[in-house]
This record gives structure tokens, C-alpha cells and sequence, in this order.
């Protein structure tokens, strides 16, 4: 794992363990993690940027960039409901093409498209829903409006700027430095290569980016300068979008009372957590190659709980040992069914003669019965 604190203009980095568990080369300020859905962010910056330049409005239409959405259910979306998941898409119609890890140059065209014929789960601008499709919409719409693929937009328009020099879009081949990941199995991890995303995925969770990056990037959010984006653009980000959606603003949850703006990740084998508190100008983020299980090898608690220590919070509860008790039940349970049913059909015929000699049912006086039972055991 790998954090960066920013405290007051002053960061400090650290980092642990190694880039895979079984090369011994250790993680550094420079190694770039899979950051997952705090990509999205980033996504909503390059929406804001089009703002600023007036190839765009919040409130229009999202029919009005993509044609292929008029007639549907999703024609009168808004750009701001598409930022703040408020667009009517349920999080299950967003996850429906996460098996798609195809990388050519049309995947995400084809992924956006088959969204026309998707019926919303609710009227746009009725609910909050967290939802990946609003964001696949909005990537799309960055490709047309600034005639880039988006992945060459994020690395161009946002990375180069700021000097993320170790950040990039994912390239599905992992580095000399690259974390690699790690999915939970038990007590232990296994080394997982694979990215876990395709092309029409990197506008929800294709960003990699090192500690050191990220806290480059968090300064930006909070320095109260136009740069990249104007401080109007930021602060618009991080407050809550509407009524309708009191906890996520564009691009980042919020937590108004406490004064929290914070995003987490995950993809197969990483884990990520961003959190800010713009008004203390404290930031900290961390970055882990080792996803979490249902109970076992849980990395929740270690971002959450480091996070506090950081810049303050709610305490973290530790985990319970329920949540491992009905875990192993669960692994368990399948394996003691079979063992069962193995036993019962090895020593069925026994189990029938003993029937048998109560004469309780008559059908087994049949001379064949016991052959035939023999035969499918």
C-alpha cells in the first residue's frame, strides 16, 4: 500500500510491502495502483472543463450529444443528473456489462449504445441511485465534444497539467513498477494480472495513479485557484448536487456536516480511498493492491481506519468475528451438502432395506428396487 497526507500545504508520502507478493520489489512514491471508482472524478472534471469552454450546459439534454438517445426512456437525462446519479439508471443497469473486458476501439461506443434500449428504473431526477452507466454516458459525450478518445482526454487534459508523471489510463499490461493485484482467498491473497477492466470501463475505474500523483491531484481540488478548472467548477464538485441528492455532489461523495469530500475504488486485487476536508486543507489518500473479501483479508477497515488517524472522522469500528463465523459456514456448508448426499447414495440400499424390513412403504417389495437403486448410485 502507498498514502499521501496533505496537511496545511505540506505532503508527506509513505508507502509498505511490495508491488506483488512474490517478486520483493517494493512499493515506492512513484508505484501507480488501480484506483477504481475515484476515477470518476476525474471524469467530472473533464465534464467541467467542456462547461468552462461552452461546449456544454449541466442542465442540457444528454440527447442533444448523443442522437442515439432520442425516442428512449433516457432522452431527457441531464448532464448534472448523469454526474450526481440522479439520471434514473439503477446501480444493477450499470453493472450489467462489467463482464465486458473487450479493449478495441469501439467497446465503449457499442457499451453506451446497447444503454438506449434500457429501460430507467425510475423517473430522472426522482432518486439517487449510484449507477456506472451515468458515467459511460458521460465519457461518451467527452469523446464527441473534444473529438479525443477518452482515455487520451483524461491523460492529456488533466495528468500532463498537473504532473502526474506516474499516472495514466489503464493499458492492460502491467509495468516494471506497476502494482500488481491481489484478490483475497481466506487468510491469504492471490496474485491477480489482470486489470479487471475493459475500454467502455476506464471512465468508471480505469485510472492508475501513484501517492504521490493523487496528492497532486487532491491539492488541485482544494487550492482555491482557477487552473485547470475554475474554483467555481470545484466548489460546484463538491457540494451536494440537489435535494434529491444530498450525499454526492459531481464526482465526489460529500458529507457536508463533517466537512468530508471523499471517494473509494476498487477493482479486482486493488482498493482505494480519497478523502478531503477542503475547508482544513487536509487531504489523504490510500492505495492498496490487495482486495477485500467477504470477511477475511478485509482492506476496508485499514483505509477507513487510517484515514481517521489522518484527518480525523468517526471512529472506525474494527471488524466482528460474525461476519468470518457465517462466512465459513457458507464455504463450508456446500462441501458438508455433498458430503451428505455422497454418504446417503453410497449406503442408500442399506438405507432401503432397513425401510424395507419395516414394510412401511410398498413399493420396496418390488424385486428390481434395490438393483435399479444400486445402478444410480
Amino acid at each position: 500500500m502507498a498514502y499521501a497526507l496533505i496537511d496545511k500545504g505540506q505532503t508527506s508520502i509513505g508507502h509498505f510491502g511490495h508491488t506483488a507478493k512474490d517478486n520483493g520489489q517494493p512499493v515506492d512514491d512513484q508505484t501507480a495502483f488501480v484506483i477504481g471508482s475515484v476515477s470518476k472524478s476525474f471524469t467530472a472534471v473533464a465534464i467541467m472543463q467542456l462547461k468552462e469552454k461552452g461546449a456544454l450546459k449541466l442542465d442540457d439534454s444528454v440527447s442533444e450529444y448523443l442522437p442515439e438517445f432520442k425516442g428512449s426512456t433516457a432522452a431527457d437525462i441531464t448532464i448534472r443528473q448523469l454526474l450526481s446519479h440522479t439520471s434514473g439508471f439503477s446501480m444493477a443497469q450499470g453493472n450489467q456489462n462489467q463482464a465486458d473486458l473487450t479493449i478495441d476501439k469501439d467497446a465503449l461506443n457499442r457499451r453506451v449504445f446497447v444503454l438506449t434500449d434500457v429501460k430507467l428504473a425510475t423517473t430522472p431526477g426522482e432518486k439517487w441511485a449510484y449507477s456506472n452507466a451515468n458515467y459511460q454516458l458521460l465519457s461518451r459525450v467527452v469523446e464527441i465534444l473534444s473529438d479525443q478518445e477518452f482515455g487520451d482526454y483524461i491523460e492529456d487534459q488533466i495528468m500532463k497539467p498537473l504532473g502526474m508523471d506516474d499516472s495514466r489510463m489503464i493499458d492492460w499490461k502491467a509495468g516494471g513498477k506497476d502494482a500488481v493485484g491481489h484478490r483475497p482467498m481466506f487468510w491469504t491473497k492471490m496474485r491477480y494480472d489482470g486489470r479487471g477492466a475493459g475500454r467502455g470501463s476506464l471512465v468508471q475505474g480505469g485510472v492508475m495513479s501513484s501517492a504521490r500523483d493523487m496528492a497532486r491531484y487532491l491539492a488541485m481540488m482544494m487550492n482555491g485557484q482557477d487552473d485547470i478548472i475554475s474554483t467555481a467548477s470545484k466548489a460546484e464538485m463538491m457540494k451536494p448536487a440537489s435535494d434529491v441528492s444530498p450525499r454526492y455532489g459531481l464526482g465526489w461523495f460529500v458529507a457536508p456536516e463533517q466537512g468530508f469530500v471523499f471517494h473509494s475504488g476498487a477493482n479486482p486485487g486493488f482498493e482505494a480511498l480519497a478523502t478531503m476536508r477542503p475547508e482544513k486543507k487536509q487531504a489523504f489518500v490510500i492505495l492498496a493492491n490487495g482486495g477485500s473479501g467477504l470477511a477475511f483479508g478485509d482492506t476496508g477497515y485499514l483505509r477507513r481506519g487510517a484515514t481517521v488517524l489522518a484527518i480525523g472522522g468517526p471512529k472506525e469500528k474494527r471488524p466482528g468475528i460474525m461476519m468470518k463465523v457465517v462466512f465459513v459456514i457458507l464455504a463450508v456448508l456446500p462441501l458438508f451438502v455433498s458430503g451428505c448426499r455422497c454418504y446417503l447414495l453410497r449406503y442408500w440400499p442399506t438405507c432401503f432395506w432397513f425401510l424395507y424390513q419395516l414394510h412401511s412403504v410398498p413399493i420396496f417389495r418390488r424385486p428390481h428396487f434395490f438393483s435399479l437403486m444400486s445402478a444410480d448410485c
